[in-house]
Order: C-alpha cells, then sequence, then structure tokens
C-alpha cells in the first residue's frame, strides 16, 4: 500500500488575518504564522502507517470474531431458554429460595 507523505508544515497560510488579533492571551497571529509543525520524515510516517493498519487490523478481526460470539450466545440462551419452558430440564432448584418466592405486594 502506498502511504502519502507530507512535506514539512508550516502555518504562514494564516496570512490573511490581521496580525493584532489575539489568539489566546500573549499569542498573537504573528507568533502563530511563524510556529514550524513537525512532521515525520517519510520512512517515519510509512513505518506509523504500516503500524496503525496492522493494528487497526487486529481491532477489526477481534470486532468480527465478537459478533459471532456474541451470536452463539444468543443462540444457547434461546435453546437454554426452551428447553426450561418445554420441561426438558429442570430449573426449580437453581434458585435461592429467599429468589424463588417473590413477596406479593397487594395494590
Amino acid at each position: 500500500m502506498t502511504v502519502p507523505v507530507l512535506p514539512r508544515v508550516t502555518l504562514a497560510g494564516i496570512a490573511t488575518l490581521p496580525a493584532h488579533v489575539s489568539g489566546a492571551g500573549t499569542l498573537n497571529v504573528e507568533e502563530i504564522r511563524n510556529l514550524v509543525i513537525p512532521v515525520p520524515n517519510p520512512d517515519e510516517q510509512t513505518a506509523i502507517a504500516t503500524f496503525l493498519d496492522a493494528v487497526i487490523g487486529g481491532i477489526g478481526s477481534l470486532a468480527a470474531e465478537v459478533e459471532v460470539a456474541i451470536g452463539l450466545l444468543q443462540e444457547r440462551r434461546a435453546a437454554l431458554i426452551s428447553a426450561a419452558v418445554t420441561g426438558k430440564i429442570d430449573v426449580r432448584g437453581l434458585v435461592e429460595a429467599d429468589a424463588a418466592a417473590p413477596e406479593v405486594v397487594a395494590a
């Protein structure tokens, strides 16, 4: 994959703003115009992009595995509920006595 490489960047393009306009406190437009933004050299940019592509690809495959697991768990939940409702499994002894008989409050 070809990664676009950026040259050295400055903010000289802000020349359309008047010099007396203040950005924040003592930072004025002239100082902003003279700022130099560091950009990694082309080899570093390519290495960073390659690393990020690998990490993002790994996240994508993990997300796919999670989706498959969610689907399987939903199927198993449905099967368990169906088996409990149809009497194929006995779930009466699986709940503690306090939770088994909830109190009924008269309205």
